[in-house]
């Protein structure tokens, strides 16, 4: 590769802070909650988006969308949830192909164990020492970033 057509300068500075900042931020969230309630944060996810939908259901599909995963790599995580009873599967009502996921109780109960800590270590390791100019820069430069990508073309 051309030494030239890699990133330098102030873009690599900034690729460089932001994957060591992203991944250490990655980290210290699955560690805590590997720890409080025994969950990957993807599992935790899962749970968050069923938590919150009606019902605390949502169709396969959607729940991928949510997600931005790809389907086959959801299915292996509520499968692992599913042994754990955390959630389940039931029929969709009306579309006999269709599947939905549905949060259980204990998925409720192990959900919210890991919600306290979880917002202690993001307010500790984001919120907590960033100023409020600096967490909108965040937020639009981030919400920028997530709209330049088609979720479509990269499951």
């Amino acid at each position: 590769m051309n030494p030239a057509e890699w990133i330098s300068g102030d873009e690599g500075a900034v690729w460089v802070a932001y994957q060591r900042g992203s991944q250490l931020l990655e980290r210290v969230i699955d560690q805590h909650l590997r720890e409080s309630a025994d969950l990957s944060h993807p599992e935790f996810e899962i749970l968050s988006r069923l938590a919150a939908a009606p019902d605390g259901r949502l169709r396969m599909g959607a729940l991928a969308a949510l997600l931005v995963s790809p389907k086959t790599r959801l299915n292996y995580q509520i499968n692992q949830l599913v042994a754990r009873g955390l959630v389940t599967r039931e029929p969709h009502p009306t579309d006999r192909r269709g599947l939905n996921t549905v949060i259980t109780g204990e998925g409720t109960r192990v959900f919210l164990l890991a919600v306290p800590g979880l917002v202690q270590t993001v307010r500790a390791h984001v919120f907590g020492i960033l100023t409020p100019g600096e967490r909108s820069s965040l937020h639009t430069i981030m919400a920028r970033i997530a709209d330049n990508i088609d979720p479509g073309a990269c499951l």
